[in-house]
């Protein structure tokens, strides 16, 4: 009750409600009185997702995976340099800022590699961390909302996982929700460029006669709807049916503020 004293107004309208703590998400389109409702996975412990509110600015298919300096730092650098047995099985890409050539993984020290003058890079399609969809807002932590390859994460009681992105259960479904202009065909359009079977006798037809399988484009789609995100973090909530449930505080963010009304 405190936290929702002080934070922010009631979303209204068209929007996306992620409950941190509850690692849930709540799309609502109150024009149209429709809720998509689904699990998430979130930021670890150690990688916390934050508090915010943006608005969905685009959409991207078959993203690629620019890896985050902090990553590289802490974790390929020290563990993985000169290896290109773990960078081709992660398909991971070394890039030259500077010359946009790509690097062999040999050649390259852990100081070089945390110097910043190197990009390194997931190629997209199946295996990559960011799935094949991936919602982008501003924001100064660079989390997003996407897709994963480990769907096996939302059978965790505890989905926290992440590295502070926000896993998406059902990232097509979210998809058609929020890009609500789009026809069936339109909708067929683009279970096929994330390699999903059409539904439509077009698509269906239109798979049958182009059968050779092509690299994923990746693709990115302006959002016409105006969606706005809310990630925040309630250990008591109501479900849709009314009824408060509970959820562990992971992030401690309730001990936070227990400890300073106590002051008082």
């Amino acid at each position: 009750m405190e936290r929702a004293r002080w934070r922010y107004p009631r979303p209204q309208g068209k929007y996306i409600w992620v409950n941190l703590a509850g690692f849930e998400l709540t799309a609502v389109n109150e024009e149209k009185d429709s809720i998509l409702s689904m699990r998430v996975c979130g930021g670890a412990i150690a990688h916390k997702s934050p508090m915010l509110v943006s608005k969905i600015s685009k959409l991207e298919l078959n993203p690629y995976w620019v890896i985050p300096p902090s990553i590289i730092r802490h974790e390929i650098a020290p563990l993985h340099t000169g290896d290109t047995t773990y960078f081709n099985r992660h398909r991971y890409t070394i890039i030259d800022k500077r010359t946009h050539e790509t690097v062999n993984p040999t050649s390259l020290s852990a100081s070089q590699l945390n110097s910043g003058h190197y990009t390194i890079r997931q190629e997209n399609g199946r295996g990559n961390s960011l799935g094949r969809i991936i919602f982008r807002f501003p924001n100064d932590h660079a989390v997003y909302l996407h897709d994963t390859n480990t769907p096996s994460a939302f059978r965790l009681k505890t989905r926290a996982v992440s590295h502070g992105c926000i896993r998406l259960e059902k990232p097509l479904d979210l998809t058609f929700f929020v890009m609500e202009e789009l026809d069936s065909l339109q909708q067929d359009k683009i279970r096929m460029e994330i390699g999903k079977a059409p539904i439509t006798q077009w698509g269906k037809r239109f798979k049958a006669e182009n059968q050779q399988a092509e690299q994923p484009k990746h693709r990115t789609y302006p959002i016409q709807s105006d969606f706005s995100v809310y990630l925040d973090y309630y250990t008591l909530y109501p479900n849709q049916e009314g009824t408060l449930e509970e959820h562990p505080d992971n992030y401690h963010y309730d001990t936070i503020i227990e400890n300073c009304l106590d002051s008082f």
